[in-house]
């Protein structure tokens, strides 16, 4: 395992004052394992998915996640307390602990399903800043991108998500923001990549060398 792997482990661990142990690490692109391919059908393939039930492990991630993100919502991007239980597993499929849920989105009274949306089309400016941001900045200007997810193969949805995302940076950016496109997948995907940090030093980098070098042989 690598040393983000025993990072994102950390990340995913809740103190008792509701932070997590560690940032999410940046730049981490976790590959399902066999096991979550055969237990779950192929939790990476786009076309499959599976609603976890009661006496599974994913569903009481589902139940403690729900209860945890309604009194710290700030540490679950893009959940609350009105989540759905399909909002809350999708969530976690983007963080490899449960399969993507056949019906995400289902209780309409969640916030973020009520937020319009819309997806950028050709003559827009905002088409025109996702096209510049793929083909030309991405290369040019790569430590821009860091820890976003993006590569040059991302999809159009996903780089808009991602210019969505930086209206705060700055007055210039807010005007120019793109709106949120309507692909909730590239939606998650953006905000789960939105804070990062790599340990390199710290209580975090400590814990995750301790546990890749002598807690795993305990």
């Amino acid at each position: 395992s690598t040393f983000e792997d025993y990072q994102c482990f950390f990340h995913q661990q809740i103190e008792s004052n509701g932070t997590r142990r560690c940032p999410r690490p940046c730049d981490y692109h976790p590959q399902a394992s066999q096991d979550d391919v055969s237990d779950h059908g192929s939790i990476g393939r786009k076309g499959n998915c599976h609603t976890t039930k009661p006496g599974e492990e994913c569903y009481n991630h589902v139940l403690y996640t729900q209860r945890q993100a309604a009194k710290y919502k700030d540490l679950y991007s893009g959940l609350d307390a009105h989540s759905s239980f399909e909002d809350v597993q999708h969530y976690l499929s983007q963080e490899r602990q449960c399969p993507e849920p056949c019906d995400p989105g289902s209780n309409k009274s969640n916030s973020s399903a009520m937020t319009a949306c819309h997806t950028a089309r050709p003559g827009e400016s905002c088409f025109s800043a996702i096209l510049f941001a793929k083909n030309k900045f991405i290369v040019q200007h790569a430590s821009w991108y860091r820890g976003s997810g993006l590569t040059r193969n991302s999809s159009n949805d996903d780089f808009q998500a991602y210019l969505h995302n930086q209206g705060h940076v700055d007055d210039e950016a807010g005007e120019k923001q793109c709106p949120k496109p309507c692909d909730r997948t590239a939606e998650s995907r953006a905000e789960v990549n939105l804070v990062c940090e790599t340990a390199h030093s710290g209580e975090c980098y400590n814990s995750v060398m301790y546990g890749a070098t002598r807690g795993i042989k305990e």
